[in-house]
């Protein structure tokens, strides 16, 4: 995880400069986390903040989720529970931070619930605004703003996972 947490915004810039496009935009699906770690510093240029204020902020004041954060203050830590991997192996508590693989988020389960709420209600423009397919097909696999897509007997259903394969994820 060390290399994540060093992993800065000037390395993020001299990486992108080496990126060599292969395919045109739109037209074949590859997962890249890239994109979002250059919008989290399009978003902190743009606001003067950092991701975990922004985000933070956001969660507060839009749903109401006083408990979630990309960080976790180390006062926090003992809170965590133990997290296994595929083979029942402990693993360790991995606080991200940083220019790494995409944002992560702390949160409790009664933020989750929220989180889950928010989203079945879609009430919320953000919301809805990622829930809008902007790539692929309309009854197979597609994708919106950071969700991915897919149809099971006839419903669409939205998804994501965030599994570094360097602690354990949910």
């Amino acid at each position: 995880a060390g290399f994540f947490n060093n992993y800065g915004r000037e390395q993020l810039l001299q990486d992108l400069h080496k990126i060599c496009p292969d395919t045109l935009p739109g037209t074949k699906f590859r997962y890249n986390s890239t994109a979002y770690s250059l919008l989290i510093f399009i978003l902190e240029n743009i606001y003067h903040e950092t991701f975990d204020q922004l985000s933070s902020t956001y969660l507060k004041t839009h749903l109401h989720m006083e408990h979630t954060r990309p960080l976790l203050p180390i006062k926090d830590f003992s809170k965590v529970l133990q997290g296994y991997n595929n083979n029942n192996i402990p693993m360790p508590y991995v606080n991200l931070q940083g220019y790494y693989l995409g944002p992560s988020m702390n949160s409790t389960v009664n933020d989750m619930l929220i989180y889950i709420s928010a989203q079945l209600s879609a009430k919320d423009v953000a919301i809805q605004l990622s829930h809008q397919q902007t790539w692929g097909d309309k009854t197979g696999f597609a994708l919106g703003l950071s969700w991915m897509i897919n149809s099971y007997d006839g419903q669409r259903y939205f998804h994501h996972d965030g599994n570094t394969k360097i602690g354990f994820n949910t």
